[in-house]
């Protein structure tokens, strides 16, 4: 089975695939990040207490039917070549090349998001994050 990365930026992104295998993509939409945090939190209760903003780190995994068992069921995609996929700031996601791709992403914010990035939190445990 496949596992779903804890993966969020506080920016936007936009994902390109210009040619070649699809993506498949996992995400949990913002209006259920903190649900998804509290509940990751639950599965690695050492790593939460020490660091608010564990998930930061990018080295955690749960599977797609223990989160739908939590009601943190993640959406999925598959993107293929010459389509666009756009990530919100809070929206947790990850994926996987199912084969040979020319794929690209950039983070990006609009003005509206100045809001967010001064609500913004970074990890504290490690001193060059």
């Amino acid at each position: 089975a496949s596992c779903y990365p804890a993966y969020s930026s506080n920016l936007s992104s936009v994902n390109y695939i210009h040619f070649g295998a699809p993506k498949f993509w996992y995400a949990i939409p913002q209006n259920r990040s903190v649900q998804l945090e509290n509940t990751l939190g639950s599965y690695f209760p050492g790593d939460a207490k020490n660091c608010r903003q564990f998930l930061r780190h990018k080295s955690y995994l749960a599977s797609p039917s223990k989160l739908a068992a939590s009601n943190c069921r993640p959406n999925t995609l598959v993107q293929h070549a010459g389509e666009f996929v756009i990530t919100y700031p809070r929206g947790y996601h990850a994926g996987f090349n199912l084969g040979f791709n020319c794929a690209e992403s950039v983070n990006f914010a609009l003005e509206s998001w100045l809001e967010i990035g001064r609500k913004a939190q970074y990890c504290g445990c490690v001193g060059d994050r």
